[in-house]
């Protein structure tokens, strides 16, 4: 799925994650992107960052944090 809560008010937004989270309960597997790092700490169990077409990292939110969660980097080109 490709960004299924983009644009949704956050309502919707919640009723979507928990129809995906029932989808999990039952063993099923989805993959989906989105922009919104919450979004997929609360549902997904393996998080994969990808930046110009290439997968940078996977691993579980935790790992993630760990690994890149100290501060903000800021990367200016001109």
């Amino acid at each position: 799925m490709d960004e299924p809560t983009s644009g949704m008010d956050p309502v919707s937004r919640r009723q979507i994650w928990e129809i995906l989270m029932k989808l999990k309960d039952d063993g099923r597997t989805a993959v989906l992107t989105t922009h919104h790092l919450d979004e997929a700490e609360y549902l997904a169990d393996r998080i994969g960052i990808m930046s110009k077409g290439k997968l940078l990292v996977v691993g579980s939110s935790e790992f993630i944090k760990k690994r890149y969660g100290v501060g903000y980097h800021l990367n200016c080109t001109g």
